[in-house]
């Protein structure tokens, strides 16, 4: 009701509220960072990028969103995928999770600074 006021309003300066999106599942989040710890082991890089795109469009979404995936190890899993990889679009994943874990980034960085200078 309130959307279709917006529509038929619009020429009067009223803005069309966007449809509120549902927000991610913890059986959602887990299947995601599952998908993504399956292609890292396969090496599949073209996937796990894809994956990571959708973990940083679900968190930019909502707090809510971003607290489910750090609720289900994503800190754990994007760090030992960015320490694997070193790839910064990890890295700014780990970023969006950063608010409420704030030690992720600085232990990722870390992990990933001591396994290349002993390589």
């Amino acid at each position: 009701m309130i959307r279709s006021y917006c529509v038929s309003s619009s020429s009067q300066g009223v803005d069309r509220l966007p449809t509120p999106r549902i927000p991610v599942t913890p059986t959602q989040a887990s299947e995601l960072l599952a998908e993504i710890a399956f292609a890292g082991r396969r090496r599949d890089r073209g996937r796990i990028l894809e994956l990571i795109a959708n973990i940083k469009s679900s968190a930019k979404e909502s707090e809510r969103n971003r607290k489910c995936f750090a609720n289900s190890g994503a800190d754990r899993l994007l760090s030992a995928a960015f320490a694997e990889s070193g790839d910064e679009e990890i890295l700014s994943a780990l970023a969006l999770l950063n608010y409420f874990y704030p030690s992720i980034m600085l232990r990722a960085v870390i992990s990933h600074g001591t396994r290349h200078s002993t390589s």
